[in-house]
């Protein structure tokens, strides 16, 4: 409302504008038209496209959610995609004459005078690995087959003599000096070495599983095995190179595994002991140059 006191021509001029502010308005506002037929179709097909696209872009989003798929990377242009394929072994059957036996070599057998500089791994060497091979040499299926075939107890004795002096000829000449003829107490290691590989060799022959005696379930072995070693440093004498080492070692067996140890209690003791063995290096290999049990 306006105030009382306004003259009456103000009165009918502001009510002038007012009424022309209002037609301004009026013919400001846009004027509504109907959609023509043509306009309504491009909506109406506007509209489903956009429904399509939305409905299959989150149905897709809803499969890949549930059920991942793998994605390939491609390669780089540097790299070739490898190929995995999975085979099965294919056996290939070799002949074997399972009557010839090959005999190492003495080369095979030397040892190198490289370890002269690691005097552990010097005595283990010669000890678990060459002496024990030495003691089961010519242990073989096929020669426990021969021995087993023998006629008399004569021809079964030979065979391990035989067997025997093989393999003690290639060892004493690896593991020796040359000279080990001209020093007693070389040739009684050697003697030593002898005997106990005959008696190792007898024993195998004898435990040979077979269905005539089940308790052999493994033929007789026997090893040596060093625990401790106390070396003295490596010097040189007359321009070659000598080291003494003492070990502390063990003989072992598994009598415990066929009759040797389950009816006729017998076998190796066990017992540590302690033998001094000198080495020297001779034509670039070590050798045993004195032995003191």
């Amino acid at each position: 409302m306006l105030p009382d006191n306004i003259p009456e021509d103000h009165i009918n001029y502001l009510r002038y504008y007012k009424e022309m502010d209002e037609r301004n308005k009026i013919n400001q506002a846009p004027e509504k038209r109907e959609f023509t037929k043509n306009e309504k179709l491009i909506a109406l097909l506007s509209s489903i496209a956009i429904l399509l696209v939305v409905g299959g872009y989150a149905a897709n989003k809803i499969i890949h959610k549930n059920y991942p798929v793998a994605t390939e990377i491609p390669a780089s242009p540097t790299e070739t995609p490898q190929i995995t394929v999975e085979t099965t072994p294919v056996a290939i059957e070799t002949p074997i004459d399972n009557n010839v036996e090959v005999l190492p070599t003495v080369e095979s057998l030397e040892v190198s005078a490289s370890l002269i500089s690691n005097p552990e791994q010097l005595a283990k060497t010669f000890e678990n690995n060459r002496s024990t091979a030495w003691l089961n040499a010519g242990a073989t299926p096929e020669n426990a087959k021969t021995w087993g075939d023998s006629k008399s107890g004569a021809q079964s004795i030979e065979f391990i003599d035989k067997i025997a002096s093989e393999y003690d000829k290639i060892f004493i000449e690896a593991l020796y000096i040359k000279e080990w003829q001209s020093n007693p107490k070389l040739v009684a290691s050697v003697e030593r070495m002898k005997s106990i590989h005959k008696n190792t060799l007898k024993l195998y022959f004898m435990t040979y599983p077979s269905d005539m005696y089940p308790q052999d379930k493994e033929a007789y072995k026997r090893g040596i095995e060093v625990t401790k070693v106390y070396p003295n440093n490596p010097v040189i004498i007359d321009g070659v190179k000598h080291i003494n080492i003492i070990t502390v070692q063990h003989d072992y067996d598994n009598s415990q595994l066929n009759r040797i140890g389950l009816e006729n209690h017998e076998g190796v003791s066990g017992e540590d002991n302690q033998p001094s063995k000198s080495y020297i290096v001779e034509d670039g290999k070590l050798k045993i140059w004195q032995v003191t049990y």
